[in-house]
């Protein structure tokens, strides 16, 4: 079986009695929320950890996390000792290392990872957003065949010498083919994504070119190991621009002609290695091309931190195809119900007031929680404020009027007794997929703000089924085990 290492190293285990397992482990996580947009996605790369020194320096060591917090939205302005504690084991959680509250040798060294130089949460006073939902992350009409379907030209203008050009197409070509083929969910919407391979550049859609330096847009590249900046601890590998974006730059992603890029996953890694391995950075950009935020889940395709997983072994994940449908599709009443569980189910059990929206529902090294004790909240007669409280959320966030919000309330008071019911009953297991999983569920979506049209459609689609006597989500009984059976199903192995 081959796994992959905290590093993204190959680790090959044989099991003789049981078949080929691919799993794919991250490197870490967007660090939670998905980021707050901006008309240009950057990347950067730290220091690798076999590069860090042996001896631990807990002042740079603090200053390093403290100012990775800083940047990428974990902390804003002052902070208490308590607030920065809290936050702190958000970041830890962010970077999959023990949430001590402490900045230690794992938590400096898994900061040092390569990762992607965006934030990783809004200011407070935005709203927070999973699937990409904003003008800038749609493609024109005219690359609609269908209501469906979508069709993008891709044309590299430029290539790097570190690479052979032919076996440069090909991986461009089966990293559009990964988006293709990956991105439907089982009983959803189906989004059917077509590319192909301009003849010109002008024809092209997508524009991929590797440059050095000042290359024509704003965003210069900063070279090798950051040394144009004269910061070797971060430095840009690649940019990629929203669909939304000024044409004729909007869709185009650029990589740092500056940096060594390489195909090969054999020659990437190991100490002093500073090799980039072009094929999983592009497919992630690519998701940034078709308008895609990042993920908080560990193991997205759009999760911030790099991996170096080989292309045919990438693996689309729920939030990566959630985001496809979402963007693509509009709304969809199974990536609602996540968003739902998250932010109501997540938004009750997180403690974190410092950073609200992010996920504490996790697994850890040093403990972990289970559905089965995970405080899910119920509607009940003696427990009206609970109820004011989702309708009061939904009303100001969602911006839905008094009615809307009313009937939403409905739909979440019986998604979440079905839950009740269903956690109850025999089909439920505490098991560590599912514990895994139910983690990517609440986890992805704590940071998605509903689209309201979404929502108002959900919303029109249940008082028809009820007007109609059909069961939909107005009914208590629609969420039953055959609804939750089929909710999981993405998310177990």
């Amino acid at each position: 079986m081959t796994k992959w290492s905290t590093n993204g190293q190959r680790l090959t285990i044989l099991l003789p009695t049981l078949p080929n397992i691919y799993l794919i482990l991250s490197l870490s996580t967007l660090a939670h929320t998905a980021p707050h947009r901006t008309e240009m996605e950057t990347y950067s790369t730290a220091l690798s950890s076999e590069e860090t020194t042996d001896t631990f320096d807990s002042n740079e060591a603090f200053r390093f996390v403290k100012g990775q917090m800083e940047k990428y939205g974990y902390l804003r302005g002052h902070s208490s000792p308590r607030e920065f504690r809290q936050a702190l084991k958000v970041f830890q959680e962010v970077l999959e290392v023990d949430q001590t509250g402490k900045v230690d040798s794992d938590t400096m060294n898994a900061a040092l990872k390569p990762r992607c130089a965006h934030s990783d949460i809004q200011k407070k006073a935005s709203r927070s957003r999973r699937f990409t939902i904003s003008k800038r992350a749609k493609w024109n009409e005219r690359h609609f065949t269908s209501h469906n379907s979508i069709t993008l030209k891709w044309f590299i203008s430029e290539y790097s010498n570190d690479m052979d050009r032919v076996e440069t197409r090909r991986v461009v070509k089966k990293a559009f083919e990964l988006w293709s083929s990956q991105s439907h969910i089982k009983n959803e919407k189906k989004i059917i994504l077509n590319f192909a391979e301009a003849l010109t550049k002008e024809d092209a859609d997508i524009n991929i070119l590797w440059a050095e330096g000042d290359h024509g847009d704003e965003y210069p590249f900063d070279g090798a190991d950051g040394k144009i900046e004269g910061n070797k601890k971060e430095n840009v590998l690649a940019h990629t621009f929203f669909p939304g974006y000024n044409f004729p730059l909007n869709g185009d992603i650029h990589f740092d002609d500056a940096e060594s890029w390489e195909t090969d996953l054999d020659e990437v890694g190991g100490p002093g290695n500073r090799k980039r391995f072009f094929p999983y950075v592009l497919a992630h950009e690519i998701g940034h091309a078709l308008g895609l935020d990042h993920s908080q889940k560990p193991d997205a395709l759009m999760h911030p931190y790099y991996k170096n997983v080989p292309i045919n072994e990438i693996q689309l994940d729920v939030d990566d195809k959630c985001g496809i449908i979402w963007n693509f599709g509009g709304s969809s009443n199974y990536c609602l119900y996540i968003w739902l569980m998250s932010q109501i189910v997540e938004a009750h059990n997180s403690p974190s007031q410092n950073n609200p929206g992010v996920g504490s529902i996790t697994s850890t090294r040093s403990g972990k929680r289970t559905l089965k004790h995970t405080k899910i909240p119920k509607c009940s007669s003696t427990n009206s404020s609970l109820r004011m409280n989702f309708e009061r959320k939904i009303a100001v966030g969602l911006q839905l009027n008094d009615d809307d919000a009313r009937h939403y309330t409905d739909i979440i008071c019986n998604f979440l007794a079905g839950l009740h019911i269903w956690r109850a009953g025999p089909n439920f297991h505490s098991s560590e997929t599912l514990e895994k999983e139910y983690k990517g569920v609440t986890q992805e979506m704590a940071s998605f703000g509903g689209k309201a049209v979404s929502v108002r459609r959900l919303i029109r689609h249940a008082e028809h089924q009820q007007e109609s006597k059909k069961k939909g989500p107005l009914d208590p009984d629609y969420f039953d085990d055959d609804f939750f059976e089929n909710f999981f199903m993405e998310y177990t192995v």
